[in-house]
């Protein structure tokens, strides 16, 4: 009888072992499949997102505000130091990878306009608070133009700027006639019209010859 007891128990207590390692598994397969339709629509959303970044800087048509910040080669730079030329500042940071991708860019029309009529300076810069951070990622994406160092950020508002990238034309006569929050391949067209630049916005060259 003690025997048989122990068996039945044993039974039991096997039995509701089996039911609860399945029920477990039912919660943990339920947990899984509601976890794969959120990231499914999370990256939907975030694919939205960048499809739709991007917005006007509310200061076209104002004077530019004063900039003067040091650069990574220790002198100050300012603003009023390129009156009479087009200048293309942008604010960028070593963790931002839309940054890093619209780099390619801006590497290609800074090189097409150089010796030409339509040459134009860049001021890059860095609200990074690591100074090597910016060092590094300048070096890494071949950033030839000025590179200027904001870590505390107190230029942004002066600009309008919210986030990075942003990027503001400035014209010869010191007035803003271009501004963009966010990366949008999209409006590279109308940076480069802003920035006076003929013809196609091509694939490969950003001179004004088609892209091959």
């Amino acid at each position: 009888m003690r025997s048989g007891s122990s068996r039945r128990r044993a039974s039991n207590y096997n039995g509701v072992t089996m039911k609860s390692i399945s029920a477990t598994g039912l919660v943990t397969v339920a947990a899984l499949a509601a976890f794969t339709v959120w990231i499914t629509a999370r990256a939907k959303t975030l694919e939205e997102d960048f499809d739709n970044r991007g917005s006007a800087i509310n200061a076209a048509g104002k004077a530019a505000p004063a900039l003067s910040l040091p650069s990574l080669d220790g002198h100050m730079v300012s603003l009023t130091d390129y009156r009479g030329k087009k200048v293309l500042i942008v604010y960028w940071a070593s963790w931002c990878s839309p940054c890093k991708a619209e780099m390619p860019t801006l590497n290609r029309l800074y090189r097409g306009a150089a010796g030409t009529s339509f040459a134009f300076e860049i001021l890059a810069v860095s609200v990074d608070e690591d100074r090597a951070e910016a060092e590094k990622f300048a070096r890494e994406n071949g950033m030839t133009f000025p590179v200027l160092l904001d870590p505390g950020q107190k230029t942004v508002d002066r600009f309008h700027v919210e986030s990075v990238p942003s990027m503001i034309v400035v014209d010869s006569a010191g007035t803003i006639i271009f501004g963009r929050s966010g990366f949008d391949p999209r409006s590279q067209l109308d940076l480069a019209n802003k920035l006076g630049f003929p013809g196609r916005f091509g694939m490969g060259g950003m001179d004004g010859r088609r892209g091959n």
